[in-house]
């Protein structure tokens, strides 16, 4: 199991060498890259907001490389600030938001809530996810960075990208997939609380 997890982790680090030291070679800094990539969001929210939802996971997709690019390319190039950290976690929060907003002007069916009930929920998760991780490390409830649960924002976006590429062809399964999606920021944003208070 050792070897298994330690071959994993050489793979995914020749990946990522590989992919800093390709995209290194453009005259881009990481931060560019992480502008670069809310563009792409804005660009998506705006697709999806026009109906356009194939254009937009094309988008979405797009932001989502990006979102890994810049890190790479960072680490390859030894740029690694508490800046571009800083920059990447704040774009992050806003890529989401114009994404999750401008499902509000989806037409989907009603299921136990109005859409946009469940909408805000998930809004409401994504973001007290990111600030139950700040706000523990602020009142040093955690000397180490908290992370982990149910859903990380990565996997929140391959969600969000299936939830509306799904929607392309079925409003109620992409209601399925919000709803779910919804409830299980919110249980990670839970889980992140409870262990920081019991860290103390």
């Amino acid at each position: 199991m050792t070897k298994m997890l330690y071959k994993k982790r050489y793979i995914f680090k020749g990946m990522e060498r590989w992919v800093g030291k390709t995209f290194s070679n453009l005259p881009i800094s990481p931060n560019m890259w992480s502008i670069i990539g809310l563009v792409f969001a804005i660009l998506a929210a705006f697709l999806i907001y026009k109906h356009l939802l194939a254009y937009a996971c094309i988008a979405i997709a797009i932001s989502m490389v990006i979102d890994i690019v810049d890190g790479c390319v960072a680490r390859y190039k030894n740029m690694v600030t508490k800046k571009g950290a800083y920059l990447d976690t704040i774009v992050d929060r806003y890529s989401e938001f114009f994404i999750i907003l401008s499902m509000l002007w989806i037409n989907m069916p009603s299921l136990l809530f109005p859409p946009a009930f469940w909408l805000l929920l998930l809004l409401l998760g994504s973001f007290m996810t990111t600030y139950a991780k700040c706000a523990a490390k602020e009142k040093e409830l955690i000397k180490t960075e908290l992370r982990g649960g149910l859903l990380e924002r990565s996997e929140r976006m391959v969600m969000l990208l299936i939830a509306i590429a799904v929607g392309i062809v079925s409003r109620l399964y992409m209601a399925y997939i919000i709803i779910l999606l919804a409830i299980l920021s919110n249980l990670t944003a839970f889980q992140r609380m409870s262990y920081a208070w019991k860290s103390e």
